[in-house]
């Protein structure tokens, strides 16, 4: 058929329901072919039109687009054979057509509109028809995205589509109703025909400036597209729709067009309130992130209809109230994130129906107590974290009820006492974060209830020392943080024994430990990674870490005196037995080496000597002068005259003729001085006359 031929829209009959009925194949004719009378022919023809019909009306009713379209039925000739049947289609056509023959002025003519494969641009509604032609090209998408509605071949895109003529059809409401047609077109111009669009559209419709629309991987991204609304005009079809940082105020009925969702992103946005039943359409949504908004009150019905969500992130907010079951409806979540919110107080109603919650963060809140029987119907919960609220005093038995808990934080609080029993029933902590509180020992008595424990973190705390044996209870420890603890003086030699099972130790940023004892990390025998950066030690002998495996060692920002004792990380890190980072190890003292990195370092620099060779050098050194004098001794002994006749004949002359001079005689003589020629001068008596 022609130009003239309105495009064909069958819809959700199945596969074999259109074999039986004689349905036409992708790619034949659209229209009804005369030819012989056949009975089984018009009986195939009226059981496939009844069964059509009703999945035609049942298809309009849900979308409320019955005044939309009009339903040109195909006529039953006595003619028609089951070939003919085979080849029949049901078509539609538009109410404007039908208001236009009957003189309404009120409809403007049709007009082409250009057709882009990822942007649809809409100046009308009468430009629709110009879109129909497209419509074969992705028939495999259209059925997904329209829950299985098949569109059939339409006109060549080379000749415009002009208005058929009103064909032979049944009664129909649109038919029957033209007089009252005006009031109907305005009524249904914003929202019917935008939805017929994006039902119609092989490329999902219509993608705002701004966004990225993926037809493909069905998936939508407006990210910063300085949007105020929710948009409408996408692919009803989308699986996956982003639309954080912008300026979205309400979301009210704004995914009425989206039943698809599986993923919904309206992070950063300026949402104030959820509303009651806005996500009613959402059965599929498994992930909604609404954080970083201005929601303040969580209605009783806000996530009515999200039966299959599992995720929740409703953090960065100014939430003080959440209502009486709530979260009712979320039978399926596993992780809530409500952190950064300004709640004080949680009813017992408020986790009631979230049986199989897995992640809970409560974090940065207002609470000041916990309480158990609210707690009570997380048995599946596996993560708690409870950090940076008011909490200063945990009762006995607060988590009694979460047998499955493996992580639970309570870093950043006002903790300064535990009751004894207070983490009875945690069989399966794994975790505890203590981290940041006012602890001023180490809170031992409680630790018998969490025999699993694998990872403590007591940072951020005025502990002053560790004493002996504080952590023999937890002896499956692995990890272990002891952090920033500004008073901190001493570790006891016992401190850490029993922990076998110990890998990482982290002891960084205590200013006022300088020193460890020797034997401190000796029952550490599976220790590899240690971390003691920040602190205040002097030195870092290698028999503090012989008993060990270790991998890496930090010993940054400390005050270290290089000296030979360290020459042992020289060659650790030169043999990569051990990751030191030791470029950025620097030297405190002495003073002529301080500032500098100790891998610039040399053995003069450290004053490293071998002992054995400078013991042996001095020795040797000693007994050769020794010897050298015991020798001379003995030659001056045996040949001292000799010498001394040797030295006066070889006596200056000069020195002989003083000596020999009358008037020098006679001053030696006055002073009772003589002189002899192999004895040398000596003092003689003088007898005077």
């Amino acid at each position: 058929m022609g130009s003239d031929t309105t495009p064909l829209l069958p819809c959700h009959p199945s596969t074999d329901d259109l074999h039986q009925a004689g349905r036409l194949q992708d790619g034949q004719g659209d229209g009804l072919e005369p030819s012989r009378p056949s009975l089984r022919g018009r009986k195939l023809h009226k059981r496939y039109f009844t069964d059509h019909a009703q999945r035609r009306r049942k298809l309009f009713g849900k979308f409320d687009l019955s005044s939309v379209f009009t339903p040109r039925d195909p006529s039953v000739t006595p003619d028609m054979t089951e070939e003919a049947i085979k080849q029949d289609t049901f078509s539609f056509t538009f109410p404007w057509v039908h208001a236009k023959a009957a003189g309404d002025n009120n409809i403007p003519d049709i007009t082409n509109t250009p057709y882009e494969k990822q942007s649809l641009q809409i100046k009308s509604w009468e430009t629709l028809p110009t879109l129909l032609p497209k419509l074969s090209q992705d028939r495999k998408r259209i059925r997904r995205v329209s829950e299985g509605c098949r569109y059939e071949t339409a006109p060549s895109d080379t000749q415009p589509l002009n208005p058929p003529e009103p064909s032979p059809r049944r009664p129909s409401r649109s038919s029957t109703s033209t007089p009252t047609w005006p009031s109907v077109v305005h009524g249904l111009h914003s929202v019917s025909l935008l939805l017929l669009v994006t039902l119609l559209s092989p490329v999902g419709a219509f993608c705002p400036r701004g966004c990225k629309c993926d037809d493909m991987l069905l998936r939508s991204e407006c990210v910063s597209a300085d949007l105020d609304v929710i948009p409408i005009l996408l692919n009803p079809g989308i699986l996956e729709l982003n639309l954080s940082h912008n300026r979205i105020k309400t979301i009210l009925e704004g995914f009425t067009f989206y039943h698809e969702l599986e993923y919904l992103d309206l992070s950063h946005n300026e949402v104030v309130s959820l509303g009651s039943q806005n996500f009613d359409g959402q059965r599929s949504l498994h992930t909604l992130v609404i954080n970083n908004n201005k929601v303040s009150r969580i209605l009783s019905r806000a996530f009515l209809g999200l039966s299959k969500l599992t995720s929740l992130d409703l953090s960065d907010n100014y939430i003080e109230t959440i209502e009486n079951n709530a979260f009712g409806s979320l039978g399926k979540l596993t992780v809530l994130d409500l952190s950064n919110n300004r709640i004080k107080n949680l009813t017992l109603n408020t986790f009631m129906k979230l049986r199989g919650l897995k992640v809970l963060n409560l974090c940065k809140n207002e609470l000041k107590h916990i309480s158990s029987a609210i707690l009570e119907p997380l048995r599946e919960l596996e993560e708690l974290y409870l950090c940076s609220n008011q909490i200063s005093v945990i009762q006995d038995f607060a988590f009694k009820s979460l047998k499955a808990l493996e992580k639970l934080g309570l870093s950043n609080n006002k903790v300064y006492r535990i009751h004894e029993k207070a983490f009875s029933g945690l069989d399966s902590l794994k975790a505890l974060m203590l981290k940041d509180n006012a602890f001023t020992e180490v809170p031992s008595h409680v630790l018998p209830s969490v025999k699993r424990l694998e990872e403590l973190d007591l940072s951020i705390n005025p502990l002053t020392t560790l004493p002996l044996g504080p952590f023999i209870h937890v002896a499956k420890l692995k990890s272990l943080y002891i952090s920033r603890c500004e008073n901190l003086t001493s570790i006891d030699s016992g401190a850490f024994m029993s922990l076998n099972h110990l890998s990482s130790l982290v002891l960084s940023f205590n200013p006022q430990l300088t020193s460890l004892h020797e034997d401190v990390f000796k029952p550490l025998t599976s220790l590899r990674h240690l971390v003691l950066r920040g602190n205040g030690l002097r030195t870092f002998d290698h028999s503090l870490v012989s008993t060990t495996n270790l991998q890496s060692l930090d010993l940054r920002d400390n005050s270290l005196e290089c000296n030979c004792s360290l020459k042992w990380l020289q060659e650790a890190s030169h043999n990569n037995t051990i990751l030191l980072k030791i470029e950025e190890i620097s030297c405190a003292g002495p003073e002529g080496l301080t500032g500098k990195s100790l891998s610039q370092l040399s053995e003069y620099d450290l004053a490293c000597y071998n002992y054995v060779v400078v013991v042996a050098s001095v020795a040797a050194a000693s007994m050769a002068l020794t010897l050298l004098l015991v020798t001379f001794g003995v030659l001056y002994y045996k040949n001292c005259r000799k010498m001394k006749a040797m030295v006066h004949d070889n006596w200056p002359e000069k020195i002989v003729a003083t000596w020999k001079d009358p008037e020098y005689q006679k001053q030696v003589e006055d002073e009772e001085y003589t002189f002899h020629s192999l004895r040398g001068v000596q003092h003689i008596p003088v007898t005077v006359i």
